[in-house]
């Protein structure tokens, strides 16, 4: 929980019960709200989470954090007609690793407009690791299961306080500059500036073509490379979905490629392929590509490794200011004179 609350515990032979305390709280219990539940020192960084996120999925793991940006909250109605609310902020550490933080409980709603970016320190105990399926980043949620202390009495909270403070005033801007969701809609015939990897990775340019070789592509590891929609939001999911609004529906596989691409500026491989775009490519309905054995799928990769591509992509960037590219159409690449090439 968020909130606390005072009281007392009874305890007898035959039973138990906590009741309001009846008189005034004194100093030394309001200290208790600043103490964590968990041991100083029992918390994991945010880097370490990033490097070993697919090794902390799904679990719980305790956190020390600063409030980076202000928690916003929206309400959202459930399919069964409900009202819920979403609380949606980032936060940082002392690696300067940024991540965002989720919250449907109302308890974290109600402390938006109470936690100051820099000057708000958080143990969060207990916070489940989510992957955001899109970037392949890490969020975090807070869930019935998680405490949060707000400003800690502890060395390491008083230390990254103290780190706060000596970051510039504009570190409570949002990082995720540019989403996904936000350029979807360009459509390709719109698309008309060719880029270098090398201007991509400069400019970061909202969308554009390259011409270039495919370096990489996960197309041996279906694990990887298939992925699950959910039939409600149209969400990338590891599983059912677990937005509320989303209950008894069904989830797709779809392609979801991960590529890396060249050209004789650079290589960038934060570039995705998922849906018609990469069936085109394939050649054949996902669930077809399934059932290939790993020999047919060689056959393919063969066929398509170190060609020659002209990629119309869109882009979007990450709380680290990196750049990931989503491809909107893939074509073989015929050089022309004009080309130089």
């Amino acid at each position: 929980g968020i909130n606390a609350e005072y009281g007392q515990i009874s305890v007898d032979q035959r039973s138990g019960r906590v009741e309001p305390l009846p008189f005034g709280v004194g100093s030394e219990l309001q200290k208790l709200q600043h103490q964590p539940v968990s041991k100083g020192g029992d918390f994991i960084s945010l880097q370490k989470l990033v490097e070993g996120k697919d090794s902390y999925f799904d679990r719980f793991v305790n956190c020390l954090v600063l409030v980076k940006t202000p928690p916003s909250s929206r309400k959202v109605t459930t399919r069964q007609g409900r009202m819920a609310t979403c609380t949606d902020f980032e936060v940082m550490d002392n690696t300067q690793q940024v991540m965002r933080c989720v919250s449907w409980l109302e308890s974290v709603g109600d402390l938006t407009g109470n936690l100051p970016p820099k000057q708000s320190i958080l143990f969060l105990t207990d916070v489940k690791v989510k992957l955001d399926t899109f970037t392949e980043g890490v969020t975090l949620e807070i869930t019935h299961k998680s405490i949060v202390t707000v400003n800690p009495d502890v060395p390491d909270a008083h230390n990254l306080y103290n780190f706060a403070q000596s970051l510039p005033n504009d570190i409570t801007t949002p990082s995720v500059l540019r989403t996904p969701a936000s350029k979807t809609s360009v459509p390709v015939s719109s698309i008309t500036s060719n880029y270098s990897i090398g201007e991509v990775k400069s400019s970061k340019p909202e969308h554009g073509i390259l011409n270039v070789v495919l370096e990489t592509i996960n197309g041996k590891n279906k694990t990887k490379c298939i992925a699950m929609r959910c039939t409600g939001c149209n969400k990338k999911v590891p599983g059912l979905c677990d937005k509320m609004e989303c209950f008894g529906k069904d989830v797709v596989h779809f392609y979801d490629f991960k590529l890396s691409l060249c050209d004789d500026t650079g290589s960038i491989d934060s570039v995705k392929m998922s849906g018609e775009v990469a069936e085109k490519l394939v050649g054949v309905p996902v669930n077809v590509f399934e059932d290939w054995p790993n020999s047919t799928v060689e056959d393919w990769m063969d066929g398509v490794l170190l060609e020659r591509f002209k990629v119309y992509f869109s882009s979007f960037l990450v709380p680290s200011g990196d750049i990931w590219l989503q491809v909107k159409q893939i074509d073989p690449f015929f050089a022309s004179a004009s080309d130089g090439v």
